[in-house]
């Protein structure tokens, strides 16, 4: 029987768990915008145009999850968000 973990579910790509659009300096509009967009990348141009720093925000959630699931380990994490293009767009670290 295949174990399902609790972190790995899949999550509505335009929210943030624990956080939401208007809490990273998003307004209204753009919020309404990223509803309506049909890929992720789409909603990260979208953050890019109004320097918004979404894909640091998910490479900061990202580092909570992996945290959690290596537990009490000594493990140094560097989350990094690559565009399509090869580009970093995002980071965050996490040391233990």
């Amino acid at each position: 029987m295949k174990r399902k973990l609790p972190w790995a579910r899949p999550l509505p790509w335009w929210r943030l768990p624990n956080s939401g659009g208007l809490r990273i300096g998003a307004n209204q509009e753009l919020c309404e915008q990223t509803k309506s967009a049909n890929t992720a990348n789409e909603v990260l141009q979208l953050a890019q145009k109004v320097g918004l720093p979404l894909a640091d925000r998910i490479a900061e959630q990202a580092c909570l999850v992996v945290r959690k699931a290596l537990r009490n380990t000594e493990t140094q994490l560097k989350i990094l968000v690559i565009n399509r293009q090869g580009e970093l767009v995002g980071e965050a670290e996490n040391e233990h």
